[in-house]
């Protein structure tokens, strides 16, 4: 991994501005299956693979710097998308 890139986020919540963010990583909260087996996080990092999500409930870590403390966010339902380090989340 390149440690000068950075990922850049876009949140686009529905009637709300559109909110940017630039981090070097990312994790997000996947729920559990109807079984009750797996969830837990999905984490992003410069680089990633073309990515789409779907999103329940949960939130996000934005990490400004390896193992630094992140910036939380609540996350609703919605879809999330990665493509050439840029990060789209939109939430319903």
């Amino acid at each position: 991994m390149n440690e000068d890139r950075l990922l850049q986020v876009k949140i686009i919540i529905a009637g709300e501005l559109p909110k940017q963010y630039t981090c070097a990583s990312l994790r997000f909260s996947v729920p559990d299956g109807s079984d009750g087996e797996g969830g837990g996080w999905v984490g992003i990092r410069p680089g990633h693979e073309k990515m789409l999500a779907a999103l329940e409930p949960g939130e996000i870590l934005l990490f400004q710097e390896p193992g630094g403390e992140p910036e939380r966010l609540p996350l609703g339902r919605g879809f999330l998308s990665v493509e050439n380090d840029e990060v789209s989340i939109i939430i319903g």
